[in-house]
């Protein structure tokens, strides 16, 4: 019952002192996964409502839903709730969170309530297109480990969606890499960082031609009025003197109405450069409705008509030549 050393015969013993050395010499090794190819995880977006565009705050509020799709079974641990990184996000709640199995896949759902930022480009306003992004990205596993692989079939945004004054014109949803001029402190890796990242962009139509009404008649009508002034006789200096003050009212009314209306906006948009380009004109008919009047006090009636007919229509002309121009711009 009881092993008898006697028994053991030398070479067998031998044999087992060598083994045990040689194994304590070998040093113990790990499974190396740095040569794997990263995993694959598919990466869908729906989103569910759009509201408080803020201009002022750079910002708006979207309500999406974000689900990933990663084998069941993998090498990398990996715990999405954890490391799913929203990069332009001013604040964002999770609302619902699961993570379940099918079909040998896990499946994790998360929807979002979420501030998000957003940089305005009014350039084009009241035409304006508006480019809303949500940027998620891994935060704890590099590109070496992790690829994300966009669910286009899958993605979206909900049909049913109404933001005021905006129509939604497209939706699309792309996958690339987020390379960082740091390391983190990362002592495996130097120079720069490279982390997998989803970036789903919103498209936003301004539906601006009632705006557009609303902020430039009465600098249009202005510009009628100067107009008027080069239309009449230059000997009609009293009447023409009336006209173009009216239109000098008009226009700087219009101004203090727009500035009223509208938010400050850092850049010179539609509404600015035909503002200025109106305000110019009205200017130029001022200075021909000065010269021609000049000609009449000097008996040079047949130059001052000569004259007042060339601001008429070169005035004219190359006004509706740069709202054609701005229009086409702004449009296309």
């Amino acid at each position: 019952m009881f092993l008898n050393i006697k028994s053991i015969k030398l070479p067998v013993i031998i044999t087992f002192i060598l083994l045990f050395f040689i194994a304590l010499s070998c040093p113990a090794t790990a499974v190396d996964t740095k040569n794997d190819p990263p995993m694959d995880v598919q990466m869908g977006v729906f989103v569910m409502s759009l509201y408080d565009l803020s201009l002022v705050d750079d910002s708006y509020n979207a309500v999406f839903w974000v689900w990933l799709v990663f084998p069941r079974d993998t090498k990398t641990a990996y715990m999405t709730e954890n490391s799913l990184e929203l990069m332009n996000a001013k604040s964002s709640k999770p609302m619902f969170f699961f993570n379940t199995i099918k079909d040998s896949k896990r499946w994790v759902t998360i929807k979002y309530n979420a501030v998000l930022m957003h940089n305005w480009n009014m350039t084009d306003f009241p035409f304006d297109r508006q480019l809303l992004k949500i940027e998620l990205e891994e935060a704890e596993h590099d590109a070496k480990r992790i690829r994300f692989i966009p669910d286009r079939i899958n993605s979206g945004i909900d049909s049913m969606i109404k933001v005021p004054g905006w129509k939604v014109d497209s939706f699309s949803i792309e996958s690339h890499l987020d390379i960082n001029e740091t390391t983190y402190g990362d002592p495996s890796i130097s120079e720069r960082s490279t982390y997998p990242e989803s970036v789903v962009t919103i498209t936003l139509k301004r539906e601006g031609l009632r705006l557009l009404f609303n902020l430039l008649t009465a600098a249009y009508v202005a510009f009628i009025l100067a107009m008027m002034v080069l239309f009449l006789h230059p000997e009609y200096v009293d009447a023409r003197k009336v006209v173009l003050t009216s239109a000098m009212i008009t226009i700087i009314g219009n101004h203090y109405i727009i500035s009223a209306t509208l938010p400050e906006m850092p850049e010179f948009t539609l509404i600015d450069r035909i503002m200025v380009t109106t305000f110019i004109a009205i200017c130029l008919v001022a200075f021909f409705s000065v010269l021609t009047s000049h000609y009449v006090r000097a008996k040079k009636t047949k130059t001052a008509v000569r004259i007042n007919s060339i601001g008429r229509w070169s005035i004219l002309v190359i006004y509706i030549a740069l709202n054609a121009f701005f229009y086409i711009r702004a449009l296309t």
